[in-house]
């Protein structure tokens, strides 16, 4: 064997086996009878997790995972992306988790060693002098250990509850306000006698609002599992069709949504969503789930429409919003042939 190739397998060795890697301080919890989308920064190239749960690699950066059999246990979880390895846990949450799980928001780094200067040696007679004025116990832990004092204090920015739950009522008030208006019909589908319409579709300057009207049309009552939003691009065209590109989930960020819609009922569901604007050839896809059962629906709207939706404005005149049919139009002009005639007469 040269030289030259023992130096190329020598530099692809170290390459690999100085990737970067992160933990993930959190177990990923999944659904138990539906799919989990993990989301990581850069392309996967290979995920290693217990048999007892399927897993699909999609749109380059996207990760299926869900479990074969309700019973599945706790697995450690290995995936392998272009620039990084991640390692954690994976289990099934006992209630409702979220659909989309971004990784990049829970990994953390692996923490370097740190070698400390040694500490001077103690006395021969085993004791340490501590002085005589300790204010506080930060002096006294400096005082028994010179390397404290070289990290320094930072204060962590307080979390007002009081303040995100007035600010959380605000947008929901917003919302109502807004999607309070004129209705329409954007887009409707319907699975086993569940019908879904959107029927409100707005923006401000920050959120994009939406209304959502279930109409339960079977005598069994629904039960709402999860509804979910995100924005699908459809990559370049390759043999007349286009191929799957990346998907784009969106959490709500406030959210009002009913545990179960009873039989013969229809409710309203209202998404106050981040805005976001991908290109017009992408489609804004909503699902909504159901807990004990597979009447799922699936909107696809055209990203067009997303873009120009705006509110719709009542007419002034009721009698304006009624079209006019052709049996309308007939027996109004036989009305004014037979009323000119007996003019004539």
């Amino acid at each position: 064997m040269s030289k030259t190739t023992l130096f190329l397998m020598l530099v692809i060795g170290v390459s690999q086996w100085c990737q970067a890697q992160a933990y993930l301080p959190d177990t990923i919890k999944i659904n138990r009878t539906s799919t989990t989308y993990l989301i990581f920064p850069s392309k996967v190239a290979m995920v290693d997790i217990s048999p007892e749960y399927l897993v699909k690699i999609e749109s380059g950066n996207i990760v299926f995972v869900k479990p074969r059999t309700t019973s599945a246990r706790l697995t450690p979880l290995l995936v392998r992306t272009s620039d990084n390895t991640y390692l954690g846990y994976l289990s099934v949450s006992e209630g409702m988790s979220a659909a989309f799980v971004d990784i990049s928001k829970m990994s953390l780094p692996v923490q370097t060693e740190v070698h400390l200067p040694e500490l001077p040696a103690l006395p021969p007679t085993g004791q340490t002098t501590i002085p005589a004025s300790t204010p506080n116990s930060d002096q006294l832990l400096a005082s028994l250990n010179p390397t404290a004092t070289i990290t320094p204090v930072v204060n962590q920015p307080v979390y007002d509850e009081e303040s995100a739950f007035n600010a959380e009522n605000s947008l929901k008030t917003r919302m109502d306000s807004l999607l309070s208006g004129w209705p329409q019909n954007f887009d409707q589908e319907r699975n086993s006698g569940i019908m879904v319409k959107i029927t409100h579709l707005l923006h401000d300057s920050t959120n994009t609002y939406i209304q959502l009207t279930i109409h339960n049309k079977t005598s069994m009552p629904y039960l709402l599992d999860q509804v979910s939003f995100w924005y699908q691009n459809q990559a370049r065209k390759r043999k007349g069709v286009y191929l799957d590109g990346e998907t784009y989930p969106m959490e709500p960020i406030v959210e009002t949504v009913p545990d179960r819609v009873e039989a013969d009922q229809k409710v309203q569901l209202r998404f106050a969503l981040p805005q976001f604007a991908p290109q017009s050839r992408s489609e804004f896809v909503v699902n909504i789930r159901e807990k004990s059962g597979t009447r799922n629906v699936t909107l696809n709207l055209p990203m067009k429409t997303v873009l120009y939706a705006r509110p719709r404005k009542p007419a002034s005149n009721h009698n304006e919003l009624k079209k006019e049919t052709n049996k309308d139009r007939f027996s109004n002009l036989t009305w004014f042939w037979n009323d000119w005639k007996k003019k004539k007469a």
